[in-house]
């Protein structure tokens, strides 16, 4: 035979593959990592305003405190029971202009909401907003919180406010 030819091919039948043969015949499963949940929940007295905008007495809409209140509850109804969640307000209880007063937060990060939700509604629906909006104090203590959780997962920070920072 010339070069370039080699010859007649052979008859072959086409050949069909199963439309499962290229799939992998064993599963493993891999537990999935609870997510970990800082709120931090602006309370500062701002939050006392209508959450439509409006102002003066005609409060059809109700507060915007109300409004995180109602949201939050849902929230935390709605997450699984392995989600870890805790809670940081601004201004902070006490010492709420130094960063001392957000070193720690009122519910720590460290147990499933399962046992945790009651206990964190409790103190979502407890707290009253007055003061000012020290975010600038309270946004790197829990972001530095977060950073030392040595719990596994993801970790996140929740940041609810009606407005800008006054510090």
């Amino acid at each position: 035979t010339p070069i370039g030819e080699a010859g007649p091919r052979p008859a072959r039948a086409p050949k069909m593959l199963a439309p499962d043969a290229g799939c992998a015949t064993q599963n493993t499963p891999t537990p999935r990592a609870p997510i970990n949940l800082l709120i931090v929940l602006d309370r500062s007295g701002s939050m006392t305003e209508c959450a439509d905008g409006r102002s003066g007495s005609t409060c059809s809409a109700g507060s915007k405190w109300a409004a995180a209140q109602q949201g939050l509850v849902r929230l935390l109804m709605a997450l699984e029971d392995e989600a870890r969640v805790g809670l940081m307000f601004f201004p902070a209880m006490s010492n709420a202009s130094s960063p001392d007063g957000y070193r720690t937060p009122v519910v720590g990060v460290d147990q499933p909401l399962r046992g945790a939700r009651a206990g964190l509604i409790s103190r979502i629906q407890g707290a009253s907003p007055t003061g000012n909006t020290p975010m600038a104090c309270a946004m790197p203590q829990a972001v530095a919180y977060m950073q030392g959780l040595m719990n596994n997962g993801s970790r996140n920070i929740l940041l609810i406010t009606d407005g800008s920072p006054t510090d």
